[in-house]
């Protein structure tokens, strides 16, 4: 089972990262709706 520190947020952030580089996932999630943020997983991992 994930840690307390893990989490969907988190998850999204560390995809984010590996996808468009820390600096531009570091603004990301403002610029994200929450259901977005849901999408966006899952179309980096297809």
């Amino acid at each position: 089972m994930p840690g307390p520190l893990l989490t969907p947020q988190n998850v999204t952030f560390q995809r984010l990262s590996k996808a468009i580089g820390p600096r531009r996932a570091a603004t990301a999630p403002k610029m994200i709706d929450p259901p977005h943020a849901q999408i966006i997983p899952r179309l980096l991992i297809a």
